[in-house]
């Protein structure tokens, strides 16, 4: 009974602690540094962020001569975001 819980609790450890080792190398946004973030609330699907993304990032650096980076946060549906901004 005792070997048992020490095997569940290594192996919730374990579930818990991967993520963290994954992304210890990473230095948090994959946004290069020097170009302005646009952050969007969305509840698109990733094609239609990815037209957005192309098409504003053109117009913005053709209207201001600078490069900016999208981030979008997709919370949940329509209904979740209203929530959310009230």
């Amino acid at each position: 009974m005792k070997t048992q819980a020490i095997v569940i609790g290594l192996l919730l450890l374990v579930v818990l602690g991967v993520p963290f080792v994954l992304s210890a190398g990473k230095t948090g946004a994959s946004h290069e540094s020097g170009v302005r973030t646009l952050i969007v609330v969305t509840p698109h699907v990733p094609q239609i962020r990815d037209e957005f993304a192309r098409g504003f990032a053109a117009w913005h650096e053709r209207e201001y001569g600078e490069r900016v980076s999208i981030d979008f946060r997709t919370p949940g549906g329509t209904s979740e975001i209203r929530k959310q901004l009230e």
